[in-house]
C-alpha cells in the first residue's frame, strides 16, 4: 500500500491511502470480461437471412440485383413471410405499397406478374381496365406519379357540331407516366364503361388534358 503524508492544519503529518494499481488493474479487467461476456452472447444469439432493400422502391417497380442484399436478423425481428434469397425477389414487380430503405422484402408484397398488371391489381379499384393516353398529352405535368387520381378532359363534339372541352373520366388512376422508367405515354386505369371512349380518343390521334386538384389528388378508393 502506498501512502501519502498531508499535514494537518495544526502541522501534525497525517497519512493519505491511495488507489493501488492493483485495484485499478482489477476495475479494468471486470470491465473487459463484461465486454468478453457481451460480444459471445451476440455472437452465440441465433439469425437467419433475410433480403432487405437497398433503395427506396414504389409499387409497379421492377426489383433489380443492386437493389437488395442479404442481412442476418433474429427471428422474433423476421415476418413469416420474409424474402430470404436475392433471386426470390429479382424480376418481381413491388406491389401493395412502398417499399423504403432497409425494410425486409416480403413475399406478399411481391408479384411476378408483370410491372402494368401489377400495378393496375394494386392501385385500382377490382374490376378496372388499363388504358393508354395518347402520346405527348400533358407534358407539363413532370410532378405526377403512379397511383395520382387525375380526371381526364378532352374535346368532345356536340349536337349542334360544334366543340367543346369537357371530362371524359373523373378519378382515373395513374398506373404509368412518360417520366417513369422509359414509357412514352401515361396508362391510366379507368371503369370498363369508360375505356372505349378514352380508346377512341387515342386511336384517331387526339390529345387529352390531365386534372389534378383537391377532387381528383389521392387515393379516392
Amino acid at each position: 500500500m502506498v501512502l501519502r503524508v498531508r499535514k494537518r492544519e495544526g502541522g501534525t503529518p497525517s497519512p493519505t491511502r491511495l488507489p493501488t494499481l492493483s485495484v485499478l488493474m482489477s476495475a479494468l479487467f471486470g470491465v473487459a470480461a463484461g465486454l468478453a461476456v457481451w460480444f459471445a452472447l451476440q455472437v452465440a444469439r441465433p439469425t437467419v437471412p433475410v433480403v432487405v432493400a437497398l433503395r427506396d422502391m414504389q409499387v409497379g417497380h421492377v426489383v433489380r440485383p443492386d437493389e437488395v442484399a442479404v442481412r442476418k436478423y433474429p427471428p422474433v425481428a423476421v415476418p413469416p413471410d420474409a424474402v430470404r434469397k436475392p433471386e426470390e425477389a429479382v424480376g418481381k414487380t413491388v406491389t401493395g405499397g412502398a417499399v423504403l430503405q432497409g425494410d425486409v422484402l416480403r413475399k406478399k408484397r411481391l408479384s411476378a406478374e408483370g410491372s402494368l398488371e401489377a400495378s393496375l391489381k394494386s392501385l385500382a379499384p377490382p374490376g378496372w381496365v388499363a388504358v393508354q393516353l395518347p402520346e405527348g398529352s400533358a407534358q407539363g405535368m413532370l410532378g405526377l406519379r403512379r397511383g395520382d387520381r387525375v380526371d381526364i378532359y378532352a374535346e368532345t363534339p356536340t349536337p349542334g357540331g360544334a366543340k367543346q372541352v369537357l371530362p371524359v373520366v373523373r378519378g382515373a388512376v395513374l398506373l404509368l407516366t412518360p417520366f417513369q422508367e422509359g414509357a412514352k405515354c401515361y396508362v391510366v386505369a379507368v371503369p370498363p364503361d369508360s375505356a372505349q371512349a378514352l380508346a377512341a380518343i387515342d386511336v384517331y390521334g387526339k390529345k387529352v388534358s390531365l386534372v389534378l386538384g383537391p377532387a381528383t389528388g389521392g387515393d379516392r378508393r
